[in-house]
């Protein structure tokens, strides 16, 4: 059957005010010693969406924050499965014999693989594990596999040995929704190599530029946004880095290397969060809840840790719900971006997306940037 649903989204249009005051205070966090080397972004989501932020265009490697990408990727596909499951059904698929799905498999890999393959030329090929990602029942129901364990449990296979945040946790047995839970809450590298191997680079990377996300190198320009081309399990895209993209000069200095293959701007892993906490990130046919959904996953505040959550109760600032996700690589570096939630003197609920990007390893500066940012909104 005819597939009509693109593998790719098209760009989202994402209108940002420029309030005066937000844009000055900003202004003077950026000029502080301690954190004018940060790159850190703030979108005020009280009333029109305001933004700003300082350094928010620099390219740098920001370690395991960048499996907020893994894990948008994972929805966009599931969603786009479903809505061509749900065509194919109402054009006279039947899903009531064994194996119906495999159609289904056969027509999106005849539909997507040129659009892939033509996206990244010069890369290696490579099409989402559908049969490992997505379970398919015979009333045409579409989900990621499971084996049903849960978030109590899975938080137990990270701390029974005493090893809480380290990400080493047992995986055994566990299907991909679970290891997405494993790689957000936890962070677990082997979890997140799963997933993003599952997911295929062509796919993870085609998503990313399609939404706008990412914006390839062109002349005079270098590659700017999100990209992916590690596992974090060494299986990389390339060896050598060889399909990573260049980090921004001062950066390249300062975290030892020239290219990466988990970059990220502060502004475009905003944007991301803001999507998600507006509902608009990923459209789905079956759940219209599906961002609600996702954000259940971005909660490393309750499991691995969160650098924000840390700074904010540190500082005697409340919260009520942060959805969050850190990052941390060989560099030793520290980053988090997350919505933060809370109520106000006057019982108003407020909610902002916070990215703080290129902390030292003792976290004092992301600490004061998150802090001070709080006091602002």
């Amino acid at each position: 059957m005819a597939v009509n649903v693109e593998p790719f989204p098209t760009p989202f249009v994402i209108g940002l005010m420029d309030k005066p005051a937000l844009t000055s205070a900003m202004a003077t966090l950026a000029a502080d010693p301690v954190l004018k080397g940060l790159c850190a972004a703030v979108v005020n989501l009280n009333g029109d969406a305001s933004y700003s932020g300082f350094n928010d265009d620099d390219m740098l490697y920001v370690g395991s924050l960048q499996k907020i990408c893994a894990m948008y990727v994972a929805f966009e596909l599931r969603s786009r499965v479903r809505q061509h499951v749900a065509e194919a059904i109402a054009g006279g698929l039947a899903t009531d014999k064994p194996g119906w799905h495999l159609a289904v498999f056969k027509d999106l890999q005849t539909a997507w693989q040129p659009k892939l393959t033509a996206a990244f030329p010069k890369m290696p090929v490579g099409f989402p594990k559908l049969n490992d990602i997505l379970t398919f029942s015979d009333t045409g129901d579409v989900d990621f596999s499971t084996n049903g364990e849960s978030e109590a449990d899975l938080d137990h296979r990270e701390t029974k040995n005493g090893r809480e945040g380290i990400a080493h946790g047992d995986l055994t047995g566990l299907k991909f929704r679970e290891l997405l839970t494993q790689m957000m809450r936890w962070s677990n590298n082997q979890a997140a190599g799963r997933c993003i191997l599952a997911l295929g680079y062509p796919y993870i990377n085609g998503v990313l530029k399609g939404a706008g996300f990412f914006e390839p190198a062109a002349a005079g320009s270098p590659a700017l946004g999100l990209w992916m081309s590690g596992s974090y399990t060494g299986a990389d895209w390339l060896a050598n880095d060889a399909a990573g993209v260049a980090l921004s000069p001062r950066w390249a200095k300062a975290q030892n290397r020239r290219v990466t293959n988990f970059a990220g701007t502060a502004r475009q892993i905003a944007c991301l969060m803001m999507l998600l906490a507006e509902d608009k990130l990923v459209t789905d046919p079956v759940n219209p809840d599906v961002n609600a959904e996702i954000r259940g996953f971005v909660s490393g505040a309750h499991g691995i840790g969160s650098y924000l959550a840390a700074a904010l109760r540190g500082g005697g600032r409340p919260f009520d719900e942060i959805f969050s996700k850190i990052g941390w690589g060989n560099d030793t570096r520290r980053h988090d971006c997350g919505i933060v939630e809370r109520t106000d003197s006057s019982g108003d609920t407020l909610r902002y997306v916070v990215v703080g990007l290129g902390g030292d390893n003792d976290t004092v500066a992301l600490s004061k940037l998150f802090v001070e940012i709080d006091k602002v909104i």
